[in-house]
């Protein structure tokens, strides 16, 4: 299957007082960071894994790979050479409207840098974006496709653009409901429909990425509530 790429005019520099989503009706808010303050982050609404370190500082989270947190310590362990910095947002609804804001740092080493990847999962390796120096990947991942098939991962679309870029800002809302899920980076859509996306999904929303650590601007997340009325019309247009 074939999809088009709808390129829809997204306002940037903003922090978003409501879901900028295509397929669903936002329901309750369930979760808003805003990041103004330390008190942002807390144990229960967001979880930092494999050793990643963060602080909140000028409006921002911002995400710090093990290898830059711990460089000069003389810290030791299993993630001390890590480049990933894993964000996670449990405990949120199956299906649901995820909106942020998220800048990615560039590393000092060109190696590095040409080897960086942006991942955003909606349920931990199940819904996966894949965003690198190539170009974007919506794919469904391991947990949902199964650990012990031979194919590990179902592409559900590629295209070129958007590619990773360094220090820009990326607005970014994804969807799920039931057996479709989309995601819009920056107005470009990606979109799929597949019986696998309504299966369980673990550790509800990550932002994994790459390289030199990153910045996270907002997030707001809404349950899901109906289809929009102009879903249909619009899907007609996506898919080919």
């Amino acid at each position: 299957m074939r999809y088009l790429i709808a390129v829809l005019g997204l306002s940037s520099l903003v922090f978003n007082s409501s879901a900028d989503s295509l397929m669903i009706q936002p329901g309750k808010l369930v979760l808003e960071k805003k990041f103004d303050s330390a008190e942002d982050v807390d144990k229960k609404s967001i979880k930092f894994n494999k050793e990643t370190q963060h602080k909140v500082q000028d409006g921002v989270l911002k995400a710090i790979p093990p290898v830059i947190a711990y460089e000069g310590t003389g810290k030791k362990s299993k993630w001390a050479k890590s480049s990933f910095s894993r964000v996670n947002f449990p405990e949120l609804p199956k299906d649901y409207i995820c909106t942020f804001r998220v800048k990615i740092n560039q590393p000092k080493d060109a190696k590095a840098a040409s080897k960086a990847k942006a991942y955003f999962d909606m349920g931990h390796r199940c819904i996966r974006t894949t965003l690198s120096g190539e170009g974007t990947k919506f794919l469904l991942e391991n947990h949902l496709v199964g650990k012990k098939e031979k194919e590990t991962s179902k592409l559900l679309q590629e295209i070129s653009s958007p590619k990773l870029t360094f220090n820009q800002w990326y607005e970014i809302t994804a969807e799920v409901k039931g057996t479709e899920a989309l995601i819009q980076i920056n107005g470009q859509v990606l979109y799929g429909q597949n019986g696998l996306i309504s299966g369980e999904r673990a550790n509800t929303f990550n932002i994994d990425i790459s390289g030199a650590g990153y910045e996270l601007d907002y997030l707001k997340v809404w349950q899901a509530g109906d289809l929009k009325e102009s879903w249909p019309q619009k899907k007609k247009a996506l898919v080919k």
